[in-house]
């Protein structure tokens, strides 16, 4: 034979496996030939330490041991000879690292990466590789990048492989030649658009706000004034907040460079800092607005009632800029979870060195 199909338990492509052609050989893992979706096989890899496969508690198969030592006149590869299992192989684990090239790296995460080193050492040509999804999301994702070695150790050697498992992370954008990852300006110019709509309907109430509260200050209300003010400096927020994404949407539409992921991280890095200062000086104003406000409230006297003109004028203004730096830091941070969605989209991480001049 020179041909050999290497089956895993994954239920998505193991029945694809070539069970009724006699011109392949079949290798399968574990209590996987106790099982009736596995039509015939070749040889058996246990590749587990013997107080695991000798454990009466296998969740998979409690009967695994008894199957073990019976006899079925085909391989069982271990990691050592057990005399228990009459068809047990010692794989020859040292012989493989001498002489199968790659082999000498020492680097085996899986038993499929042990079964198809064994493979090349005893020189099939043509590998099909089924039911050995390792999907990264789950317990067996760590052994992926050995798995797409061993393939690559596989090619390099001039075999061919079939691969029906894992195919996803075999697939991808050239890099530099395809898949480049820009968000198009026309997004940008978009945005822009909106939030000039948004800044204009946003300016008219807090146009109406500001009058309502400047009212309530000029009548000697301190009550009323006390209530709106928070009610301007909320729609003082959100007005230099919508600027401040405008003028960032509007200055990359702008742009005709390639604009890296990098550039919107620290960006936005840049505006969460200086809209954490801008949060504190607010605080700190409203405090000193309160204090002469509950004087005002209390004695209605007019230095009370211009000393909380004048705080209130700090509280708004430091309102202002933390909702301008706080503009920044979120459409920067939007513009990076898209940038993120294009890459995953495109191919993964690696597109990310490419945008940042990796």
């Amino acid at each position: 034979m020179n041909k050999l199909a290497i089956v895993g338990t994954h239920p998505r492509t193991r029945d694809m496996a070539p069970f009724d052609n006699p011109g392949y050989d079949i290798w399968v893992f574990n209590e996987a030939p106790q099982n009736p979706w596995v039509k015939r096989w070749d040889a058996c890899f246990q590749m587990h330490k013997p107080e695991v496969y000798t454990s009466e508690n296998n969740f998979v198969r409690a009967d695994h041991w008894q199957w073990l030592q019976q006899s079925h006149g085909k391989p069982i590869y271990l990691q050592d000879f057990d005399p228990a299992i009459p068809d047990g192989l010692k794989y020859p684990l040292d012989e493989i690292i001498e002489t199968v090239p790659g082999a000498d790296y020492r680097w085996f995460k899986s038993s499929p990466a042990y079964a198809i080193a064994l493979a090349l050492y005893i020189g099939y040509t043509e590998i099909a590789l089924y039911g050995l999804d390792m999907s990264s999301n789950t317990e067996y994702g760590y052994q992926l990048p050995n798995f797409q070695y061993w393939i690559g150790v596989a090619k390099g050697a001039g075999v061919t492989v079939h691969n029906y498992s894992n195919e996803q992370y075999f697939t991808g954008s050239l890099y530099a030649y395809e898949g480049e990852i820009q968000i198009p300006r026309q997004v940008f110019a978009d945005r822009a658009s909106f939030l000039e709509r948004e800044i204009r309907r946003a300016k008219w109430e807090l146009e109406k706000a500001v009058n309502r509260y400047t009212e309530a200050v000029t009548e000697n209300k301190p009550q009323k004034a006390g209530e709106l003010v928070t009610n301007v400096e909320n729609m003082q927020l959100a007005l230099a907040e919508l600027e401040a994404c405008y003028e960032v949407s509007d200055r990359y539409a702008g742009r005709d460079d390639l604009i890296p992921r990098q550039e919107f991280e620290r960006r936005a890095a840049e505006g969460q800092r200086d809209a954490e200062q801008a949060r504190t000086d607010m605080w700190v104003h409203r405090g000193e607005m309160q204090y002469v406000w509950n004087i005002w409230r209390q004695t209605g006297a007019e230095q009370a009632r211009l000393q909380f003109i004048e705080f209130a004028n700090r509280r708004l203004q430091s309102a202002a800029e933390c909702g301008r730096y706080t503009g920044l830091m979120r459409e920067n941070q939007g513009y990076m979870v898209k940038v993120d969605e294009l890459i995953e989209a495109a191919g993964g991480a690696h597109t990310v060195k490419a945008l940042e001049g990796a």
